[in-house]
């Protein structure tokens, strides 16, 4: 199957979701929906397979599925965990616009056209802004995202259109293809919020909804730096010998977001701005893949971005649920999180060692090769510890988690977690879809005392019309009688669900580190798909 069947159904689902907003309930069940159908698309999509669609070219690799499918399934999984906990309806329907764009960028030839559909892909993100009534958090991080995902594909599209469609010769050595390249280099690093470009994203990720902050700072600007590499591959094959200066500047660019992206990590007191920064900090990585002459850092470089979205994915999980079974985001109040929440401890070991890796892994590698094939002794050294300094935050967080539980911890003295009631109750929301008001202002018939409804009085009828009348009341009462066991019965799971979501959240946060871990680790084919040759590679189109 090629990728057309992915686009019409992640786009389309997107509209669905849009369209029905001002039904929670249907919006809901069609993002949800449309995203598990998506992944099951994105799977069912067959690599080596090119559509010819007027002077273009769709062509399908292994890569592209790979990133889509684990895209769809991590964002039905925090798409489900954000509805347990703090819901922001438009969040299915921004990652599948997202993806569908995405996937476009990584399936056209054309750096040109596919940077065009990754930056469509970022402004999809800004979704999650329009919620009625629009107020000023809403505008405020629609205009910083805008603004992020507008300025870098400005600069990567100018860098590449201004050269004729590439940066350059091989060899040229111009200040017009060093210019180019840094500018390239300069908008990846923009969109994920590398130090020194990171005050937007800081905002971002005080403002954004937390289930939203994978795709903002992770997905979209991942399928952003794919195409911007491809582009660098494709017109140079990599950066020349002759840009040796140009190359230095990027790998300092990379070392100082691995450095400060720690620190600014570190003396963050919440949840949030330590996702943010966290991801901020090893898209250094994705950095100095930019800075490695020739094409050796092909396979790392794309190897890594999808380990590393992954766990970012599930680090943001795990935040957002943390923060709603303990009532409060502040680190310092979160003392033994992980006494009184074992299953949220273990997802976050499995989710560090995603990150991180272990030697022979796919992650440790990728991250070892991408510093040893851009930076030289003795600053390769240097760097590498650079990486490790992740591992100074997690260890803060492990620490506080390890602690005697305070009293300021949210949760029952016997261990158990309470849920904030400052949240909203999405099964609220469900069952007020049911009976929401009229334009009277009056409870749609809502049923009152003891949940009996009396049958309407029958008026006097005559032959055939009286008959119709007849079963047309009775018909009502039928409809009427089955909508109040409805209501009754979602009355009945609502208190279940808002008493297992605790549960049920932490394991979905466990499945999306566990699935990271795997990709960490190479189970889920990450090299292969990441060594494969980009889509101008890909052979004629077939019939």
């Amino acid at each position: 199957m090629s990728f057309l069947p992915f686009f019409v159904v992640a786009l389309g689902a997107a509209a669905g979701a849009l369209l029905t907003r001002r039904k929670p309930g249907l919006s809901l069940a069609v993002g949800l929906a449309g995203l598990a159908v998506a992944f099951f698309a994105a799977l069912a999509i067959q690599p080596g397979q090119s559509l010819v669609i007027g002077d273009g070219t769709l062509a399908t690799t292994g890569y592209q599925r790979l990133f889509l499918a684990l895209a769809a399934g991590a964002g039905l999984a925090i798409s489900i965990i954000g509805f347990a906990t703090s819901w922001q309806r438009n969040v299915p329907a921004a990652i599948l616009a997202s993806l569908a764009w995405t996937g476009l960028a990584l399936a056209l030839p054309d750096p040109l056209a596919a940077l065009v559909a990754a930056v469509a892909a970022g402004l999809a993100g800004i979704l999650v802004t329009l919620v009625a009534p629009i107020d000023e958090r809403g505008v405020e991080v629609g205009a910083r995202e805008m603004r992020a995902v507008a300025v870098a594909g400005t600069l990567a599209l100018v860098a590449v259109a201004g050269l004729g469609g590439g940066l350059g010769p091989p060899g040229t050595g111009s200040a017009a293809v060093g210019l180019a390249y840094l500018a390239v280099v300069v908008a990846v690093a923009l969109r994920f919020g590398l130090i020194p470009f990171h005050a937007w994203a800081g905002r971002l990720s005080q403002s954004a909804p937390e289930a939203a902050l994978p795709l903002l700072l992770a997905w979209a600007p991942a399928g952003f730096a794919v195409v911007a590499l491809t582009a660098v591959r494709g017109s140079l094959g990599g950066p020349a010998g002759s840009l040796d200066l140009e190359r230095g500047l990027v790998v300092a660019l990379g070392a100082i977001g691995l450095l400060f992206g720690t620190f600014a990590v570190w003396i963050q007191d919440d949840l949030e701005h330590v996702v943010g920064y966290s991801i901020a900090q090893d898209a250094g990585f994705v950095i100095l893949a930019f800075a490695a002459p020739g094409p050796e850092a092909w396979e790392p470089a794309r190897s890594w971005i999808l380990v590393f979205a992954l766990a970012k994915t599930a680090l943001a999980a795990w935040a957002l649920v943390l923060r709603a079974t303990h009532g409060t985001r502040r680190i310092d109040h979160l003392r033994g999180w992980a006494r009184r929440s074992p299953i949220l401890g273990v997802a976050f070991a499995l989710l560090v060692l995603a990150t991180i890796g272990w030697p022979g892994s796919t992650a440790w590698t990728a991250r070892l090769d991408l510093v040893g094939r851009s930076v030289t002794d003795p600053l390769r050294t240097l760097v590498v510890l650079a990486g490790l300094s992740s591992l100074l935050y997690y260890a803060r967080l492990a620490a506080v988690g390890l602690r005697r539980p305070g009293d300021e911890l949210g949760g029952s003295p016997g261990g158990g977690v309470r849920w904030p009631r400052s949240l909203r109750r999405p099964a609220d929301t469900a069952v007020g879809a049911a009976t929401a008001e009229r334009p009277g202002g009056r409870a749609d018939d809502a049923p009152e005392g003891d949940g009996k409804l009396a049958e309407p009085a029958r008026p006097a009828r005559s032959g055939r019309t009286g008959d119709r009348g007849g079963r047309t009341v009775q018909l009502l009462t039928v409809a009427r009688l089955a909508r109040a066991h409805a209501g009754r019965l979602i009355g009945q799971l609502g208190p279940a669900w808002l008493g297992h979501r605790s549960v049920i959240a932490s394991l979905l946060v466990l499945v999306l580190a566990g699935a990271a871990f795997l990709g960490a680790a190479g189970w889920l084919g990450v090299p292969e798909a990441a060594g494969e040759a980009p889509p101008a590679a890909v052979g004629p189109a077939s019939p």
